[in-house]
């Protein structure tokens, strides 16, 4: 079940309204340090995407709507080396 909590703000004087939508996932294969920097460098290289919580095994990601989608984060952790989920969420 993917938790997606959008969050509206504003940007510039231009007073334009995105969406940032919080997204948690379950990262298989880390094991230390040096695998919490791959998956920071992987999801750094992506436009509107900003890491709230990564941790072994686990992120948390706030991305741009208009410029990012769950799919296409999931797909850079994966390019990185370690398969990714979307996490449950407890209602």
């Amino acid at each position: 079940m993917l938790r997606y909590t959008p969050i509206p703000y504003m940007t510039g004087e231009q007073s334009e309204e995105h969406f940032v939508i919080r997204f948690q996932m379950e990262i298989q294969g880390m094991s230390c340090g040096h695998c919490v920097g791959a998956v920071k460098r992987a999801l750094g290289e992506l436009d509107g995407v900003s890491i709230t919580s990564l941790s072994v095994g686990r992120a948390e990601v706030a991305f741009d709507a208009s410029k990012a989608d769950a799919p296409t984060i999931l797909a850079a952790v994966k390019e990185a080396g370690y398969p990714a989920r979307a996490a449950a969420v407890a209602s």
